[in-house]
This record gives C-alpha cells, sequence and structure tokens, in this order.
C-alpha cells in the first residue's frame, strides 16, 4: 500500500484480458513483434510477482475502493470514478 493513512485508499485496476490488449497495442505501435500470448503471459508473471513479494505486495487495503478502468481509458472518465465514490463516502457521513 503506498498510503497507508489515507482517508480514501483506492485500488485502480482492469481485467487481464482489456490490460493484455491495451498492452498489445502499445507493443505493436511501438513496432515490437510479440504475441497477445507472449503480453498476456508476461501480465499474468508481473500479477503474480507483484501480489507474493514478501514486503509490499500488491493488496487491496481492508478500507480500500477498487475502480475497475476495464470501460475506459480516458484518464478524465476515471477520475470522475474516484471522485463519485469519495462524494458518496462523504455523503454517508
Amino acid at each position: 500500500m503506498v498510503f497507508p493513512a489515507a482517508d480514501y485508499k483506492f485500488f485502480v485496476d482492469a481485467p487481464l484480458e482489456v490490460r493484455t490488449e491495451r498492452r498489445l497495442r502499445d507493443f505493436l505501435q511501438k513496432g515490437l513483434q510479440i504475441t497477445r500470448e507472449e503480453v498476456r503471459a508476461d501480465l499474468e508473471k508481473r500479477d503474480h510477482a507483484d501480489r507474493s513479494r514478501p514486503v509490499g505486495a500488491l493488496r487491496l487495503a481492508d478500507d480500500g475502493i477498487v475502480i475497475d478502468t476495464g470501460d475506459t481509458e480516458e484518464i478524465e472518465a476515471n477520475l470522475q470514478k474516484i471522485l463519485a465514490c469519495i462524494k458518496e463516502v462523504i455523503g454517508n457521513q
């Protein structure tokens, strides 16, 4: 967890298939020759390493809020999701 004392803890994620397609597109735009299967395997390997490292493992905080960015890559749209979560929490206090 990056900021354990933060008032709001967001875990930004997208489904593996979405992340695979995004990463593949980025690699292909850079002229790299790589297959979808290679990209997916690399992401799965990195996800496992990130979630299982002994210190600083990537995990959702108990009071964390998941922001799924699978439906859009637009920064503004994802920011609006975060702001909506904050407004909902504030409104329930």
